[in-house]
């Protein structure tokens, strides 16, 4: 056999199996991509990563990247070739002889059948690696959680928002907790009266994110980076909910997350100014704003970036001009950034095309401020082959309900509006690419991570708002009054309650009441 079809064959015949190969050659790889360990060629403690991908993808921060078989030749000091034949021994290919197609095959359903186990093994191994990080988390969490009393922190004293309250532990630290998109808290962030700064272990940062003042349906998102810039940026726009996702590196994750669960808003990033000296004459990296830009065109949102020529984020800003300065240049600097040839997530649009409307008129950075305006309240849709704009408005029971209105009619709304490229904004808008627009018609989703992307979903929320306090007057009705003393029927009836919010997208289970709650009939017929 040519050393090239041995190689190709070692190639083909390890896809999605080199975990198997490496270990049976006592190459010892992590079995998580995202799982550092030493390097099988070059050592250290943590510079390897395995990727896999199928090929055997692994980083090393010393020695580099490469596939499997780059790998093999690097913990044995080998050629390409040379490579082959020590993985063709373990794959049991034959290369001093020709196989026919039928012995190919059975070697690749057994190499198929051990990467199946050995993938099982590693889901396993995943499970329970991120069951013990929630665990380890929790516990932790719940111990700080304890221990803290709600008061001021003297960091953000030393910060100028010193007013708001926060949990606050004993030495001092401000406890800062992250929820994800479900609300529940999956990580925390605890900072020293001096401003240092340590995520609690077991924390899952990605996509989570703290409110300052979380909204049920904001009109417009600010997206800081730390919590001191999250509260000032609340004071220069308080009509705003304004969320701290604390570092650079998340911004992106938690716009999407706003993104999919307010799909209506308007998003704004809060960058952090990391001027270096010399950025414009030699292409200095500026860390904030490039972070802020990628996430901004993620879902079409807009930059406000502090107009410095030195680092600076919005709280410093704020500490030294002023907040009526600062509201004012928060507003003046705010600019949509152009993405060269990205695609707008859960937009399905081109960035570069929200600057014009479809007849081809380039929009000014105030006309599309006008059509993200009509953004935060209409959205088009097309049911049954008909189009329609539907908004949220007030109804005769006090609340909001959905109406549904012909394009024509959703015209007529802006005639005292300023016009856009000499349209109408609301004919305007409905030719720019950049409006809320959801082709595959309406559902209802209580979830709305299951809601498909061009689908506009008519569920809001629940109609009350939670709150803490002591049920047991109420489960004792349930008990005693509805059930009719009936601890078993009760039980019954508080599962079935709990379905419904706990798995909101699922039918329940409809039971005769009679059956349910014996003591119904009775009371009814007495």
């Amino acid at each position: 056999m040519r050393n090239i079809d041995l190689i190709r064959q070692v190639i083909s015949a390890s896809e999605n199996n080199w975990p198997h190969v490496l270990g049976c050659l006592n190459i010892n790889v992590p079995d998580s991509p995202r799982r550092h360990a030493p390097c099988p060629a070059c050592g250290g403690k943590d510079r390897f990563r395995f990727d896999d991908n199928g090929r055997g993808s692994f980083i090393c921060n010393q020695c580099g990247a490469g596939d499997g078989l780059d790998l093999i030749k690097r913990v044995n000091n080998c050629d390409t070739t040379e490579a082959a034949l020590l993985a063709a021994d373990v794959l049991g290919i034959d290369y001093r002889t020709t196989e026919t197609p039928e012995a190919t095959s059975q070697k690749r359903e057994q190499l198929e059948t051990e990467r199946q186990r050995r993938e099982q093994e590693r889901l396993k191994r995943a499970e329970k690696d991120e069951q013990q990080r929630r665990d380890t988390f929790s516990r932790q969490f719940d111990d700080m959680r304890r221990k803290a009393v709600n008061g001021k922190s003297d960091y953000l004293v030393a910060k100028g928002v010193g007013d708001f309250t926060f949990p606050v532990l004993p030495d001092g630290s401000l406890l800062l907790a992250l929820v994800d998109k479900s609300g529940a808290v999956t990580a925390a962030q605890t900072i020293t009266p001096h401003g240092e700064k340590r995520l609690l272990t077991g924390s899952a940062k990605r996509g989570a994110y703290h409110a300052i003042n979380a909204q049920k349906r904001p009109h417009s998102i600010i997206i800081a980076e730390g919590v001191a810039t999250a509260l000032s940026c609340h004071l220069i726009r308080p009509d705003a909910m304004t969320v701290a996702a604390i570092d650079a590196g998340n911004l992106l994750p938690v716009a999407e997350v706003m993104r999919r669960t307010y799909p209506q808003a308007q998003i704004i990033i809060a960058a952090d100014n990391d001027h270096q000296q010399g950025d414009s004459e030699s292409g200095g990296i500026n860390t904030g704003k490039d972070a802020a830009e990628r996430a901004a065109i993620s879902v079409a949102g807009r930059v406000s970036l502090p107009p410095t020529d030195y680092k600076a984020d919005w709280n410093d800003y704020h500490q030294q001009h002023g907040l009526a300065a600062a509201t004012a240049a928060f507003k003046d600097s705010m600019y949509q950034p152009r993405g060269k040839g990205a695609q707008v997530k859960n937009h399905k649009q081109s960035v570069g095309a929200l600057n014009e409307i479809s007849s081809g008129e380039v929009l000014s950075d105030d006309e599309i401020a006008v059509l993200e305006e009509i953004n935060r309240t209409f959205t088009h849709v097309t049911i049954g082959g008909k189009h329609k704009v539907v908004s949220l408005k007030p109804s005769q029971t006090g609340g909001v309900s959905h109406v549904f209105e012909d394009l024509s009619q959703f015209q007529h709304y802006f005639h005292h509006k300023p016009r856009v490229a000499r349209k109408l904004a609301g004919s305007a808008w409905l030719s720019w690419s950049g409006k809320n627009y959801k082709p595959g018609g309406v559902g209802f989703y209580p979830v709305p991570d299951k809601c498909p992307d061009d689908v506009f979903n008519l569920y809001e929320g629940l109609a009350l708002e939670p709150i803490e306090g002591d049920c047991t007057v109420y489960l004792n009705h349930l008990l005693q009054v509805v059930c009719a003393g009936n601890e078993e029927a009760c039980q019954y009836l508080i599962q079935w309650m709990a379905h419904i919010i706990q798995k909101p997208d699922e039918k329940t289970v409809r039971g005769n009441r009679d059956e349910i709650c014996p003591g119904h009939r009775e009371r009814h017929n007495g």
